[in-house]
């Protein structure tokens, strides 16, 4: 996992802000894959439960409940 987040890629995603949130999300809905580093750093928030840490499924649908009640494009 850190070699993901500290790929220059990733990190430069998490250099775009806000606006990238929408392509974010739809790729966590259709793809779901370790984007949580990226959009807890763009959004300074984890709605994760600790509990459900390391399961990809429910941190997947905390951050999709997140994104609808925020008003993103999911």
């Amino acid at each position: 996992m850190t070699e993901i987040i500290l790929n220059p890629n990733y990190q430069r995603i998490i250099g775009m802000g806000p606006q990238v949130l929408p392509i974010l999300l739809r790729e966590l809905r259709d793809n779901p894959d370790h984007w949580f580093w990226a959009l807890e750093a763009i959004t300074g928030t984890n709605p994760t439960n600790p509990e459900d840490a390391g399961n990809l499924q429910k941190m997947r649908q905390s951050w999709l409940n997140f994104a609808r009640k925020a008003g993103y494009v999911v």
